[in-house]
């Protein structure tokens, strides 16, 4: 699997798994900002994992270097909300994962 579609993958995957447990996301959310909640340890690892892929992708050009990872996983988390509140089946949330996602994967002008 290209760098590219390992990241779109794992965004997807993300999301997807975050969206179980109802609440889930604005847990991840708090603990983005603050090191004491129980999972700051798993927000941690999923942070270090999206810039693992995000960076092979910004290395092979098909991601803009100009995206942070801290940015690029607090949009999943918000998604994972709205996959949750509106119901999204996979291919749903994979929709919906694509089109909020779209700027990650915009360089130079084009669209990879």
């Amino acid at each position: 699997m290209s760098a590219e579609d390992t990241l779109r993958e794992w965004l997807f995957r993300l999301a997807w798994r975050l969206r179980i447990w109802h609440g889930l996301p604005s847990c991840i959310a708090t603990a983005i900002d603050d090191s004491t909640p129980p999972v700051q340890e798993v927000c941690t690892h999923l942070t270090n994992r999206t810039s693992d892929f995000l960076g092979r992708a910004q290395e092979k050009g098909t991601s803009s270097t100009s995206v942070a990872t801290e940015k690029v996983f607090e949009l999943i988390t918000a998604v994972s909300w709205a996959v949750d509140r509106f119901g999204d089946d996979p291919e749903q949330a994979r929709q919906r994962v694509m089109l909020a996602t779209a700027g990650v994967f915009h360089v130079g002008g084009q669209q990879s």
